[in-house]
């Protein structure tokens, strides 16, 4: 593997050479992950390490602050909001005060994310979940 810097090759200079001479017409990111394959393989790289942005169901909400300009009795206003995302959540509601902790501050949330909306209560599988653990098997397989 220690082998003098003009006698290596990055998978960068793969890439641009693969396109050069044989008119590669993939990815760069394939050639990365594949030149990270073979170096793994040979002991000459270590283990690939990130943290998942995946979250159990429920545990973690976004959020921002956002500017908006909208038009209020004919004239136009800038408005700042408060913009929360809760990023996963099977929960039903009346189990939201295990997330959020707060009985009042859950049901002002709720009464805000309810208000003039129609609820839908279903008994089916989740596709969400059902997609997330077929990428998760698969990527086991790769």
């Amino acid at each position: 593997m220690k082998r003098p810097s003009k006698q290596r090759h990055t998978a960068l200079r793969i890439y641009e050479r693969l396109c050069e001479e044989y008119g590669y017409t993939s990815a760069y990111s394939t050639i990365r992950r594949y030149v990270r394959l073979i170096k793994t393989r040979l002991g000459g790289e270590k283990q690939e390490v990130f943290i998942p942005l995946e979250f159990e169901l429920g545990s973690h909400a976004k959020v921002d602050w956002g500017e908006a300009e909208i038009i209020l009795k004919c004239k136009r206003q800038n408005v700042y909001l408060f913009v929360m995302m809760i990023i996963t959540t099977n929960l039903e509601f009346p189990k939201w005060n295990q997330i959020f902790g707060d009985e009042k501050m859950t049901a002002a949330l709720l009464a805000r994310i309810t208000h003039n909306a129609h609820i839908l209560i279903t008994n089916g599988e989740s596709y969400r979940l059902k997609q997330t653990l077929k990428r998760r098997r698969e990527s086991n397989y790769e």
